[in-house]
């Protein structure tokens, strides 16, 4: 099959999806044609809303803007079915979109305008004209998606993925866990994230029923309504693991696959997983890799929770200067408006992901750090994570930040937030990073808070702490 013709493809498989939804994304729809045909071919099992076929076939499309070749469009939409309905359409209209978070401010809509010149926005059903013209030629049919992530600069990285990298990627990941027909994804994560927009390609590919959550914070009890429809397979980042497991402990059990990753996920938390049974596997990947191309099972997290990753069948790993180097056809393409960086980080065909690892004979490695994320205090190199693993190795710490802050004296100062569960004594805390961690290393700056921020996609939101840690 030719690659252009993966295109076709995945909106022919879109057409098959079934999808539970909750009567209130069918009450959310914008446009008043799309909701009657959605209303009109429902059934309503335990309380959800199951879109077929009939829905996706009888679309009115939406008209886009065709008075030049600008093919790029910003889609902006919450986890409902409207992004789904809006995806679908501007495939079929041939354009690329641009995810971008239901969070995005009007100002920030407006620096992405400036920035990628598209020829409008999607929002919710209504599509907006700015009458940019094309600054990407080099745009063709092959394009599927492009997922912004975070930048070293604080200017978001606009990952370029084709039809071909997202369903290798998707095909890759449910032979992995032997998904079958008898399966169902939980929708967990973000669509406009890699996660999220992963798992509705694996739903797509692999003609696994989709189930839309009403809230993403397994805390809220409507997250709970989506576990009556019996779904297999889920994935989550570290914190909304922890509120699963708190939440809906008897539940979690009925699943047959719990993935967690996106971020380093606490032994602790894994241990309490395993020990209540949870068939948990802990993942690596990133938006470069259209989500995981590595995971540590259940059955080696059973035998040592600190057990290392395996790279799933078809990724090749390899390690230069101690930085894990991936090839595998689930790779972007490159970054939309940085050649530059595409350079650097796409060599020959190979990822540098920017992780520091170790790696074994066998190809299994672990992740020990960032190469950019090191703090430089003194002029002397600190891990965070390093540190983050020996603070939370002290009686009564259950979550820690390392990051840096500005300093006159030092350059960067280590600086940490932390979550406890009581009390501690901190007289005792100071001597017992004194025998574990070099004086250097050791945070100038702390702060215990009852919540660490979290980014929308649940990563550790690094301005967020800096603010909270000298807050009054």
């Amino acid at each position: 099959m030719a690659t252009t013709d993966f295109r076709l493809k995945i909106i022919e498989l879109m057409q098959e999806l079934k999808i539970h939804a909750p009567e209130s994304m069918v009450d959310r729809l914008s446009d008043s044609g799309i909701k009657k045909i959605v209303t009109g071919n429902l059934e309503k099992p335990d309380g959800y809303l199951l879109v077929d076929k009939s829905v996706f076939q009888n679309l009115p499309l939406l008209t886009f803007d065709e008075s030049n070749d600008n093919k790029i469009v910003l889609l902006r939409n919450s986890n409902d079915l409207e992004f789904i309905f809006n995806l679908y359409q501007i495939y079929k209209g041939g354009f690329l979109p641009i995810l971008i978070s239901p969070l995005t401010t009007d100002s920030e809509i407006a620096d992405f305008i400036k920035r990628f010149s598209p020829c409008g926005v999607l929002d919710g059903g209504i599509f907006k004209k700015t009458g940019e013209s094309n600054l990407f030629p080099k745009l063709n049919e092959s394009d599927a998606a492009v997922i912004l992530t975070s930048g070293s600069s604080g200017k978001p990285k606009a990952v370029v993925h084709t039809f071909l990298s997202l369903f290798n990627a998707a095909t890759r990941a449910n032979c992995s866990m032997g998904v079958d027909g008898q399966d169902r994804w939980l929708l967990s994560l973000p669509l406009h994230h890699i996660s999220g927009f992963s798992i509705l390609y694996r739903s797509i590919v692999g003609s696994i029923p989709l189930i839309l959550a009403e809230s993403l914070n397994p805390a809220d009890k409507e997250f709970g309504n989506a576990l009556r429809i019996a779904p297999t397979l889920v994935s989550f980042v570290p914190s909304q693991l922890r509120d699963f497991i708190t939440s809906w402990k008897r539940e979690a059990t009925n699943f047959r696959h719990i993935l967690v990753g996106g971020s380093a996920v606490d032994p602790s938390l894994i241990k309490s997983s395993i020990d209540a049974d949870f068939k948990l596997s802990k993942v690596y990947g990133s938006s470069e890799t259209a989500a995981f191309i590595a995971v540590t099972g259940y059955n080696s997290l059973k035998e040592d929770i600190n057990s290392a990753s395996r790279p799933l069948d078809g990724v090749t790993v390899s390690v230069e200067d101690g930085e894990l180097i991936v090839e595998t056809d689930q790779l972007f393409n490159r970054y939309l408006d940085d050649d530059a960086l595409t350079s650097n980080k796409l060599v020959d065909g190979k990822f540098h992901t920017g992780d520091v690892v170790e790696i074994d004979s066998k190809g299994l490695f672990k992740i020990t750090g960032r190469k950019n994320r090191f703090i430089i205090s003194g002029g002397l190199n600190v891990d965070p994570q390093e540190v983050e693993r020996i603070i939370l190795t002290f009686p009564g710490i259950i979550e820690v930040f390392v990051f840096s802050v500005v300093n006159e004296k030092w350059g960067e100062a280590v600086s940490a937030l932390l979550k406890t569960d009581g009390e501690i004594d901190f007289q005792d805390f100071h001597s017992y990073l004194k025998s574990h961690l070099m004086v250097y290393k050791i945070p100038k700056y702390y702060r215990i808070v009852d919540e660490i921020p979290l980014t929308a996609i649940g990563k550790h939101d690094l301005e967020g702490s800096r603010q909270l840690l000298f807050e009054r």
